[in-house]
């Protein structure tokens, strides 16, 4: 759509926002489309707003958290297709939380994308040393974003035509329960 995103950005260090934001059925997706569920980890409000409501309007269903602190809980109960993670976070940076979800069994198949405002050379060796799928920088407009986040993501989602409420994310192996350290 016509939003334009700067990497502007308000911090708010608030508490763990697990609350689920789904506005998919309301949309016509085409049949082209995939769908899934998205946790996204930001820690500027502003940043972690416009990023769901761009994922939604995109047909995904989009679970927002402000840190990655006490995240791992929540990754285990939703099982998402995707984690989009930001890099600068206090208190637990996007690159070490990556190295430790793919340092555990339980969740070390989840796809990561970085998405940070920090320098795109700089973004692309954190990918690339975290081995985590890809990266999108938080320059990019609605548009931008989505053919970047489709690009890098679409093997790891559901066909449209699946039922999203019961489809197993594709590749992502059912989390193990027992011995996971809450980080």
């Amino acid at each position: 759509h016509g939003h334009q995103w700067t990497g502007t950005t308000t911090h708010s260090h608030g508490s763990e926002g697990a609350t689920t934001h789904s506005h998919s059925r309301r949309r016509t997706i085409p049949p082209t489309a995939r769908t899934g569920t998205v946790v996204v980890i930001d820690d500027s409000a502003t940043t972690l707003t416009v990023i769901s409501q761009w994922l939604e309007e995109d047909g995904y269903r989009v679970v927002p958290l402000s840190r990655a602190l006490g995240a791992t809980t929540t990754l285990l109960r939703v099982r998402p297709n995707v984690l989009l993670l930001d890099i600068q976070l206090p208190g637990l940076s996007g690159d070490r939380f990556a190295h430790i979800l793919s340092e555990n069994p339980a969740t070390a198949s989840i796809p990561i994308i970085f998405h940070s405002q920090i320098d795109p050379v700089e973004l692309r060796r954190l990918a690339h040393e975290c081995a985590v799928v890809g990266a999108i920088a938080k320059s990019s407009s609605h548009v931008m974003f989505s053919r970047e986040f489709e690009k890098l993501a679409a093997p790891f989602l559901n066909d449209a035509t699946d039922d999203a409420d019961t489809a197993s994310p594709k590749g992502i192996a059912a989390p193990v329960s027992t011995g996971i350290a809450e980080i």
